[in-house]
C-alpha cells in the first residue's frame, strides 16, 4: 500500500479558502476545478487530518523531509475613513455572508436579511457553490447600487458577479493597473464585458473617505463623489509567511505555496504546487 502523505487542515472542509473564494461564485469555470481538486484530495493516498491545528511542534512529529505550507494570504484591512459602517464589507465579510460562514458580517444587514440569510444557512443551501450561483440571481443580501474598492483580480470579478445579477456597479482602483493577475485574454474580455454592461471602471484613484450613502475620492487631481448604498473593499491581500517563520528550525526543507508566498491565486498556486512537485 502505497504511503499517506499528511495534510493538516484547522477546523473546516476540503477546500478550504478555495472552495469559500469569492472568485468560484463569480467565475464558474474556477469551481468546476475546485470540484475536480477535492475529488483526487480524496481518491489520492492522502492523509487528511481535519482539525488538527498546525504548529512547529504538531508538524515536526512528523519528521518530513519536506514540508508545504499552502495557508494563504493575509489581508489587511484598508485605513479608509468611513470603513466601519454597516454597508461597509471587505471581500472576506462578504463571502462570509453569501456563504453563510461569518455571522459578525451578517449582524451588519438587516434583520429581514439576517433571516434570509440564517434559513438558507440551516437548509445547507449555502454549501452548494453552483446552487448559490443560481439562488443568487433571485435575491441576495447586496444592494443595488455598490462601489467596489479595488480592480485587481477579485474587484473586476466581484464586479462580474454583481453586474451579472442586476447590480450597478463602480470600481474604483487607486493604481495604474487594472486586472494585473489576470491573464491577458481574460483581463481585456472581462474589461470589455463590464463596460458593456455599464460598469463604471476608474484607475488612478484614491479613495478618500466612506460615506452612508456616498464614496469620495481623488481623480485626476479633483474630488469627485459617486453614489454608494454599499461599499465592498477587494484589495489588501499580501503573503502570508506567519507559519514559515514558525518552522525555520526544522530539520527539513520548508515550501511555501500559493497566496502564502505572493498573491497570484489559482494559476500561480498551480504553477508553485508543479514546481515543487518536481522537486520533490
Amino acid at each position: 500500500m502505497p504511503n499517506k502523505f499528511p495534510a493538516l487542515l484547522a477546523p473546516g472542509k476540503i477546500g478550504g479558502m478555495a472552495l469559500r473564494n469569492r472568485t468560484a461564485l463569480a467565475y464558474e469555470p474556477n469551481g468546476r476545478l475546485i470540484q475536480y481538486l477535492q475529488q483526487e484530495m480524496r481518491r489520492l493516498p492522502i492523509a487528511l487530518e481535519k482539525g488538527k491545528q498546525a504548529s512547529a511542534v504538531t508538524i515536526a512529529q512528523y519528521r518530513a523531509d519536506h514540508v508545504i505550507v499552502a495557508t494563504g494570504a493575509l489581508r489587511r484591512a484598508l485605513d479608509i475613513m468611513g470603513k466601519e459602517q454597516r454597508h461597509v464589507f471587505d471581500g472576506d465579510q462578504l463571502r462570509g455572508i453569501l456563504l453563510g460562514t461569518d455571522t459578525r458580517a451578517a449582524a451588519k444587514l438587516s434583520p429581514l436579511a439576517r433571516m434570509a440569510v440564517s434559513i438558507a444557512r440551516f437548509s445547507q443551501a449555502l454549501r452548494s457553490i453552483k446552487l448559490l450561483r443560481f439562488a443568487s440571481r433571485i435575491w441576495m443580501p447586496i444592494a443595488d447600487e455598490v462601489v467596489i474598492i479595488g480592480g485587481g483580480l477579485v474587484g473586476l470579478e466581484l464586479a462580474e458577479f454583481l453586474v451579472e445579477r442586476g447590480r450597478k456597479i463602480t470600481v474604483i482602483e487607486p493604481g495604474t493597473a487594472l486586472g494585473a493577475e489576470l491573464a491577458i485574454v481574460r483581463r481585456a474580455r472581462v474589461l470589455q464585458e463590464l463596460r458593456e454592461h455599464g460598469v463604471r471602471i476608474l484607475n488612478r484613484a484614491a479613495v478618500k473617505e466612506m460615506r452612508s450613502d456616498a464614496v469620495v475620492y481623488a481623480h485626476k487631481g479633483e474630488l469627485q463623489v459617486v453614489p454608494a448604498k454599499q461599499v465592498i473593499i477587494a484589495m489588501g491581500a499580501e503573503g502570508d509567511a506567519s507559519m514559515t517563520d514558525q518552522l525555520v528550525d526544522l530539520p527539513a526543507i520548508i515550501h511555501r505555496v500559493g497566496d502564502c508566498r505572493y498573491v497570484g491565486y489559482i494559476d500561480s498556486a498551480i504553477a508553485d504546487a508543479r514546481r515543487i512537485s518536481q522537486l520533490i
